[in-house]
């Protein structure tokens, strides 16, 4: 009887115990009616399905600065960040000032964020230089915007006690150039952005065209940022292409995931993309995964980049 149920114990404990291990990974994303969370939760579908033995999850974060410390704490195996704020954590500048994060490695860039500069036409503004003196918005204080805004001013020789600095919501800006509170607002964001679509519609609105010199310069003084083009149309009488430049939308991990783990995962975000069905998913392109990357790449991805040929 003993010999039976002993029997018995070995065979339920085998039973228990899974022929191979489920690695269980969370992205975290960004709050639930933004673009991160969204696209989040369909790469986590993407991998679940696709990847044997891996359950991913994606759940709603406070975006860019939080998901880069939720991987830092363990809390967390990958993330969707803005490029830029990781090279901020990375360097320990700007918002990360005094605390440096490098447990982190970028897996993919995959889509542009652009820096879009809107003035009001009566204000006369065509370059960066005419915002001496004017009232700009440049987002809220220690924001990703508020950051952009200030590297801007510096290429063009100026700071903020050249203008009247106003630190205002994408709505915010939107209203207040309408109401010609302000003249100008940066705003960091896919296009076409709704606040500034709404604005166009209501008021004369000019999208300000970067010329090669100032474009050039923001890329050598800061590599995460990327050349990009606004095209003629995408607001309400923008009779011309404005050239300017983009944060990148980016996919991080955990310096410690392993090798294969990362070299999956790439392989199958870009071999398998046509099963996410966001809209986001049409711009992310294999030849641009490396674009505006200014930290290092795990060599999971690194490897999957060197077979297909992008550098």
């Amino acid at each position: 009887m003993k010999k039976v149920f002993a029997l018995a114990l070995v065979f339920a404990l085998m039973a228990a115990v899974p022929a191979s291990a489920v690695e269980y990974l969370y992205i975290a994303t960004g709050g639930t009616s933004g673009t991160y969370y969204a696209l989040g939760g369909e790469i986590a579908n993407l991998l679940a399905n696709n990847i044997e033995d891996v359950d991913v999850n994606a759940p709603s974060t406070g975006a860019s600065a939080e998901n880069i410390r939720l991987i830092n704490a363990g809390d967390a195996e990958l993330a969707i960040v803005q490029n830029d704020v990781a090279d901020y954590a990375y360097n320990g500048t700007n918002a990360f000032e005094g605390q440096q994060i490098q447990t982190f490695s970028a897996v993919s860039s995959m889509y542009n964020e652009l820096v879009q500069l809107v003035a009001h036409t009566d204000a006369n503004i065509t370059s960066i230089a005419d915002l001496k003196g004017k009232r700009v918005s440049i987002g809220a204080a220690g924001s990703g915007v508020y950051f952009n805004a200030m590297q801007y001013l510096e290429i063009a020789g100026l700071t903020l006690d050249d203008i009247d600095e106003q630190y205002l919501s994408f709505a915010e800006s939107s209203d207040a150039i309408k109401n010609r509170q302000i003249d100008a607002a940066f705003i960091t964001a896919g296009v076409p952005n709704a606040a500034i679509q709404e604005l166009g519609a209501t008021s004369s609105i000019d999208i300000i065209n970067l010329d090669d010199e100032t474009i050039n310069a923001l890329i050598e003084a800061y590599p995460f940022y990327a050349k990009a083009v606004i095209p003629a149309g995408t607001y309400p009488n923008q009779e011309a292409d404005a050239n300017v430049v983009a944060i990148r939308a980016m996919l991080i991990c955990k310096n410690d995931l392993s090798e294969d783990l990362v070299y999956n995962i790439v392989k199958t975000l870009y071999e398998k993309k046509d099963e996410i069905s966001h809209s986001k998913a049409a711009e992310i392109h294999l030849e641009e995964a490396l674009l505006g990357v200014s930290v290092p790449v795990h060599p999971g991805a690194a490897r999957y980049y060197e077979e297909v040929g992008v550098n």
